[in-house]
């Protein structure tokens, strides 16, 4: 029941604002064309993991196939799906509900006749989704008491693929550094390309040279496990990641569809060991958009709480600190060095029981800069610029602004700089000063690349300096203070932050002009 190869379960939103309903085959058609401008059932956190999904089975089904051209037309893409499951003609691995659990359903593996039953039961589809919500609060729980197919679809795809460990039995995906680590997605895509280009986008550049994307995963094995959900699992055996295709899809839980008077509902149970062994490898299993932390071991790199904020993506995108190495599909394709790129970033935030937040940023490239990500010489030029600005962003903030701010707090000649408390009072102004940084760092990183290193640092530090006045000003207008001692305090404070830009940042050794280029008004 309800088969994606041939029966019409998604809503699509086409680029010329039609909303039609397509099968899975159709989707992947209007991907190729670019014509898919949304999907109206996708939540947000779920859109990489679908995007993924599309990408892994398309490479997957065309390579089997023997294409290094993905097919145009919805007949051709059922074709090259449907030669992925002969064993099974009746389509039982693309239906979302098979009552015999002893075939494979649509991201569910088989149940062996001696596996332990699944006792636990969902009825919502949400409710069957990676999310943690905390108290019901911000994101509420179990909305969707009457979820579409589709909607149970996208959840089932959201915990199999991206789910990490949630207490005894309950294993995460390979594809990330530790139980409580994340999935994160990291690509590169022409800036005008909407989803379904994205897709295609990420399809050839995978299929239009295989052998090279093999060599750069460097795991697994391209006649290996591709559906994982075709392998029966009694939840006490694991996949070796060596006998895994390097683009696999994963399935972290035993989990079966099922319908009852018109609703779905789920039936789970728990594993005593996760699908894919890969312990040892943290995460470094070839996946294509999983930025990799390189400092030390080479190991999926983990979102914080901060998610993507301006030093994080400076760093992975630039290669400033050489803290992280660029997935496969986040390089310039060939046919992509003169025209406007976007880097885009997602990812979830785990924790132990529950889910600190759902980050994503895009960060669009100018074509007169492409070549700084494309030629190596290049590129190392940029890193060394971008990670003197944020150099520079670290000392505007932590030696000039955080300083002049506890004088200024404090209001006294001798400063308690080990005070406890003032981390609590510094941090609101430290928030802004890093927040308005962060709306410009690659605008102001892109147009310095023309100039020198010493003419960029000195315009980049005049803009933080004129940034750091300004946040110092609002918050002495903000301290709570007696009048006259509030002036003296100020005094003090305003001392402190002119001596302090004056060692710290070059162009206030000097002078403090302002800046001459308007990029840094």
């Amino acid at each position: 029941m309800y088969n994606v190869l041939t029966d019409n379960l998604f809503s699509v939103g086409r680029t010329d604002g039609v909303v039609l309903r397509a099968s899975l085959p159709q989707t992947l058609q209007l991907a190729v064309q670019d014509r898919i401008e949304s999907f109206p059932h996708l939540r947000p956190h779920q859109r990489p993991a679908f995007h993924a999904f599309l990408v892994q089975l398309a490479c997957i089904a065309c390579d089997h196939a023997g294409f290094n051209v993905p097919p145009d037309t919805a007949d051709g893409w059922q074709k090259v799906l449907r030669q992925l499951t002969t064993t099974w003609p009746d389509d039982a691995p693309w239906q979302l509900i098979v009552n015999d659990s002893s075939k494979p359903a649509l991201l569910q593996p088989p149940q062996p006749p001696d596996a332990p039953d699944l006792k636990g039961r969902v009825e919502q589809p949400d409710k069957l989704d990676m999310l943690v919500t905390s108290k019901n609060h911000d994101l509420k729980q179990r909305r969707m008491a009457h979820g579409a197919p589709e909607d149970w679809f996208f959840a089932l795809l959201s915990l199999q693929t991206q789910e990490g460990f949630l207490g005894a039995g309950n294993y995460g995906v390979a594809r990330m550094n530790g139980g409580f680590a994340n999935r994160s997605y990291l690509t590169l895509a022409p800036e005008e390309l909407r989803f379904g280009g994205r897709v295609f986008r990420d399809i050839n550049a995978i299929l239009s040279d295989t052998e090279k994307f093999y060599r750069a995963a460097d795991v697994g094995s391209p006649t290996g496990h591709t559906l994982l959900w075709l392998l029966p699992w009694d939840g006490t055996e694991s996949v070796r990641i060596e006998d895994c295709h390097p683009l696999y899809i994963e399935v972290c839980r035993r989990v079966r569809l099922g319908e009852t008077g018109g609703c779905f509902h789920a039936s789970t149970g728990n594993t005593k060991k996760p699908r894919v062994e890969a312990k040892a490898l943290a995460g470094n299993v070839g996946d294509p958009w999983l930025p990799l932390d390189i400092q030390k071991e080479p190991k999926a790199m983990t979102l914080t709480v901060g998610g993507f904020d301006y030093r994080r993506m400076a760093q992975l995108v630039t290669g400033a600190d050489s803290k992280y190495q660029l997935p496969y599909l986040a390089r310039p394709t060939v046919s992509e060095r003169d025209i406007p790129l976007a880097y885009e970033a997602y990812g979830m935030v785990r924790g132990q029981g529950k889910t600190e937040g759902y980050h994503s940023r895009r960060v669009l490239i100018p074509p007169t800069v492409v070549s700084f990500f494309a030629d190596p010489d290049q590129r190392e030029q940029l890193a060394s610029r971008c990670k003197e600005f944020l150099e520079l962003a670290g000392v505007a903030s932590g030696k000039v602004l955080r300083p002049a701010l506890i004088q200024l707090f404090q209001g006294q000649e001798d400063v308690e700089w080990k005070k406890p408390s003032n981390e609590a009072l510094c941090r609101p102004w430290l928030s802004r000063m890093n927040n308005m940084v962060d709306g410009e760092f690659f605008a102001l990183l892109f147009a310095s690349l023309p100039s020198s290193q010493d003419e960029a640092a000195t315009e980049f530090s005049r803009y933080l300096a004129r940034l750091t006045r300004e946040v110092f000003v609002a918050a002495a207008e903000a301290a709570p203070q007696h009048p006259l001692r509030q002036r003296l305090a100020r005094v003090r404070a305003e001392l402190f932050l002119t001596a302090a830009l004056r060692k710290h940042l070059p162009a206030q050794r000097f002078n403090e002009q302002e800046p001459s280029d308007e990029r840094f008004a």
